[in-house]
């Protein structure tokens, strides 16, 4: 690998860089996030019954929180360059394929600070036991790449929507479902004591999520 490369990956990094010293001064996204996430925990936990036993449905509720707590998150990516008026700027001095490099890097790490906390509390509030914390990782972390990648052309699409979010919902969920669905089949399975996950879908996850990757590579240009 070139000089060239490394540069355009450092370029990409110093994007990425510059959002989580942004996130972390204010720790809006990540704050606002895991209280939603919480909140909805604690009050699934006090009205739903035993959900231990149901895993399938408890994965699927935890997933519906998951992706309102991501939207919430995802959406500020561009939004708030168009708040503070630097997305010119980033149009004039960036290359497309780098901004949404750094972007969606940045996207998958404030996803990951999001969701791995969320999925503790989730096992700690439902009160399941022995499940299997490395096939729920792998099959919680395997579609946030896709995720990321999605949010940041969306975002970059909808900075200036005033409904944005309303409307990043309605156009991200059935992109990702195919990926939602996987994840819920392998996290569901990981919570069953004595049960193996399949790498067959974990697999399709990963390839899902770097198909997605590569696409929103491709249409960011037409899009930002």
């Amino acid at each position: 690998m070139g000089p060239k490369f490394w540069t355009w990956v450092k370029k990409a990094w110093s994007i990425a860089r510059k959002d989580v010293l942004s996130e972390w001064r204010t720790r809006q996204a990540v704050v606002s996030s895991l209280a939603f996430a919480f909140i909805s925990l604690v009050l699934i936990s006090l009205c739903s019954g035993d959900l231990s036993r149901q895993p399938r449905p408890a994965i699927g509720l935890l997933w519906v929180i998951l992706f309102f707590s991501s939207v919430n998150a995802l959406v500020r990516a561009f939004s708030k360059e168009e708040d503070a008026r630097t997305a010119d700027f980033l149009r004039l001095l960036s290359d497309p394929l780098v901004l949404y490099c750094g972007k969606a890097l940045f996207n998958l790490m404030l996803l990951s600070a999001i969701a791995v906390p969320t999925l503790l509390l989730f096992l700690v509030l439902l009160d399941f036991k022995r499940p299997d914390l490395i096939g729920l990782l792998a099959g919680l972390m395997a579609p946030l790449p896709g995720l990321s990648a999605l949010g940041t052309v969306l975002g970059a699409m909808l900075a200036r929507a005033h409904s944005r979010w309303a409307v990043f919902s309605v156009a991200a969920f059935p992109l990702f479902l195919p990926s939602l669905t996987a994840s819920i089949d392998v996290m569901s399975l990981s919570l069953v004591p004595g049960s193996s996950v399949p790498s067959a879908p974990l697999i399709g996850l990963t390839a899902f999520s770097l198909g997605i990757w590569i696409i929103g590579a491709l249409l960011f240009d037409s899009v930002w």
